[in-house]
């Protein structure tokens, strides 16, 4: 089934603005993020606090050249 151009469109926007609006929520209370990151010059794993900023170094790889 083919749809118009106008319809295609209007439900690509519809998508985009509907993830845009639950990636936008935040995170709950207790909550914490693992991230990556080269913030030390190799590439380790953090656990960041979003209500406060802090960030825990869960791996402390010396020279690490590893990419996740």
């Amino acid at each position: 089934m083919k749809f118009p151009q106008k319809t295609t469109t209007l439900l690509l926007i519809g998508s985009i603005l509907s993830f845009a609006a639950r990636a936008t929520q935040p995170i709950p209370p207790g909550h914490k993020l693992l991230i990556t990151s080269v913030r030390t010059g190799n590439t380790d794993v953090f656990w960041i606090d979003p209500a406060t900023g802090d960030a825990f170094n869960v791996t402390k790889t010396p020279k690490s050249e590893e990419r996740y």
